[in-house]
Parts: structure tokens; C-alpha cells; sequence
């Protein structure tokens, strides 16, 4: 097995934390038990992907599902809202904006959870 450089680790640490703080902002969801399961999941799997090969098949499982979800989110709205609706309405009255910006984020988590596990199953 081939070390894992320290970009990498940092990089790890440094979306655990991330993925942490987003599972503490779900609290004020109206149903925060999807979100936080998902959100921890992509924390705990971003904090052990360094070292442990079960890492990369838990990463690998969240990331296929925050993408699975993501275009599920996202295919609800498309045609609804523009992009000038994501960046210019802050209040989040708009369901349709809320269900982008979840999507986004699920779409975030999506692509370095699977980035992450590729290249820790290449370096075993």
C-alpha cells in the first residue's frame, strides 16, 4: 500500500470539519434526521478515508447516494429557478431555491466523497 500524502490528509480533515458543521446546521431543518444521517456520514467518512480502507467503501456509498439524491433535488426544480434566483434571494421563502441549494450541497458532498474514495482505493 502506497502512503497517502499529506495533501490529501489535510484535505480529509479539512472536509470533515466542513461536513460537521454542515450536520450541525440541519438542526433548524424541518426534518433534520435525512440530512444530518447523510452530512455525518460524509464527515465520518471523510476523517477516516486516510487511514482506513473501510473509509473508502463508506465515502464511496454516501458519495453514490449525495449524487443519486442531488439529481433527484435538482430535476424537481429544473426550469424553475435560475441562477439569479440563487444568488440574489437570501430568505429562503422560496421552496424551489431551498430544494437547489440542498442539491448543491448534496452535489458537493457527492463529488469529493467519490473523488476522495477513487483515490484512496488507487493508493491501496
Amino acid at each position: 500500500m502506497k502512503p497517502v500524502p499529506r495533501w490529501f490528509i489535510a484535505v480529509c480533515w479539512v472536509m470533515a470539519v466542513n461536513f460537521s458543521v454542515w450536520t450541525g446546521l440541519q438542526a433548524g431543518d424541518p426534518n433534520p434526521a435525512r440530512w444530518i444521517l447523510i452530512y455525518g456520514a460524509a464527515a465520518i467518512a471523510s476523517a477516516v478515508l486516510p487511514g482506513r480502507m473501510f473509509g473508502a467503501a463508506l465515502a464511496a456509498a454516501a458519495g453514490a447516494v449525495s449524487l443519486v439524491w442531488a439529481a433527484y433535488l435538482v430535476r424537481q426544480v429544473w426550469g424553475v429557478v435560475s441562477i439569479s434566483d440563487l444568488v440574489g434571494n437570501t430568505n429562503d421563502k422560496n421552496v424551489a431555491v431551498l430544494v437547489v441549494r440542498q442539491g448543491a450541497g448534496l452535489l458537493i458532498a457527492g463529488i469529493w466523497l467519490l473523488f476522495g474514495a477513487t483515490f484512496r482505493f488507487v493508493r491501496s
